[in-house]
């Protein structure tokens, strides 16, 4: 489950300017904290971190 709402909230980091905070309630993450901690053990980064990153090579392109 965690992995589903991990990719979830990846989706809505590449296609959307919802704050992540919000973007970790709106997966089903209890909090902001939780949200990040299981964030970077399914994606190895940050929430911040990925959202920058896929911004850097969206802009690239």
């Amino acid at each position: 489950m965690i992995k589903l709402r991990a990719s979830q909230a990846q989706l809505l980091l590449q296609n959307s300017v919802i704050a992540s905070y919000k973007i970790g309630i709106l997966c089903g993450f209890e909090n902001e904290a939780n949200f990040i901690r299981q964030f970077k053990k399914y994606s190895g980064v940050t929430p911040v971190k990925y959202r920058e990153h896929f911004a850097v090579t969206q802009s690239g392109e």
